[in-house]
Order: C-alpha cells, then structure tokens, then sequence
C-alpha cells in the first residue's frame, strides 16, 4: 500500500482574509487569475452582501483611500505633492470587469444591486471552518 502524508494547518483569520482564501482555492482550481484589485474587491463584496453598486463603489472607494493615507502618511520619504486618491469610478470599472467574468450578478429586476456570483460558492457569514480534502496519488509503478 502507498504511503500517504497528512499534512494539518489550523489558521484563525479575519473574515476578509478567509473570504480571500476560498475565492483564491475557486480561482486556482477553476485555472482562472484575478489581479489584487479584483480579488480585494471580489472579497469586499463577499463580506458586504448584496449592496446597491453606487454604494458599494463609494464605500470600497473610501476604504481604500484610508488604507492609501495610513501607508502613505507612515512613509518618511513620501511626496507631499502626491496625496493618495481612491475613485468609486475606478472600483466601478472593476466590477464592471468582474460581471463580464460573472463573478459578479445583479440579482434584481432593476439591476441596481450586486452580490458574488453564488456558484463560486463563498461561504462569508456566521462561524467559518474549512475542511478541504485536497489529496495528489502517484500512479502505480509496474
């Protein structure tokens, strides 16, 4: 019989970080690549819920504009001719992006709200526990 090793991670994360990790497993098994900004967002959506997409877009905008303002104001050499800057326009255009890849649905009538597409399957609510069996066997030998 074959050897098998077990190999046993227990990580606690933040519900964004373990939003990431799922989608991140979806898009690595499926072959598929997102870039930073995409997935950031795909996870924001994931741990807001279905939101009306000019206030997501104003939200993820603002947060990403503190986030930039806290890195920049730590950085000694920073120019301050070059102030950090978030646009909702330019989170639109990922969404935008992201709905043509169909990540991202409109599950209303009027096309007004936004939720992840719920095929991927993201589990973002309540206690999570992950329990992947994700196993490689070699071939027989003869």
């Amino acid at each position: 019989m074959a050897k098998l090793y077990l190999v046993e991670k227990k990580v606690r994360m933040s519900r964004n970080d373990i939003i990431k990790f799922q989608l991140i497993t979806h898009f690595y098994i499926h072959h598929f690549q997102v870039s930073t900004s995409e997935l950031d967002i795909l996870a924001d959506l994931g741990e807001i819920g279905e939101i009306e997409l000019t206030n997501f877009c104003k939200i993820v905008a603002k947060n990403k504009l503190d986030e930039k303002v806290v890195e920049w104001s730590k950085d000694p050499n920073r120019d301050i001719k070059k102030i950090p800057e978030s646009s909702a326009q330019s989170i639109r255009n990922i969404v935008s992006k992201l709905e043509k890849l169909n990540l991202v649905i409109r599950p209303d009538s009027k096309k007004r709200k936004i939720v992840l597409n719920p095929e991927i399957k993201v589990q973002s609510e309540g206690n999570i526990l992950l329990d992947f069996k994700i196993a490689h066997i070699d071939p027989k030998k003869s």
